[in-house]
């Protein structure tokens, strides 16, 4: 399945780190089945409301008031 990307995204460099982290429990389930678990976006609510939000100063700066 090919990548589409977004045309409001833009790709990093090769050379950027994306690091996330993890329990390890999670981790060594990772390598010892071979599969990765991605978990229902719907659900990330309950354990971070704050998930996948922009910081208010960010939509600030991002929303200026225009002037007309």
């Amino acid at each position: 399945m090919p990548v589409i990307t977004h045309p409001a995204c833009t790709e990093p460099p090769p050379e950027t780190v994306i690091c996330r982290f993890i329990e390890f429990r999670k981790f060594r389930d990772l390598f010892a089945n071979e599969e990765l678990y991605l978990r229902r976006t719907d659900l990330f609510k309950e354990s971070d409301p704050q998930e996948g939000l922009p910081s208010d100063q960010y939509v600030r700066r991002v929303r200026k008031p225009s002037t007309i």
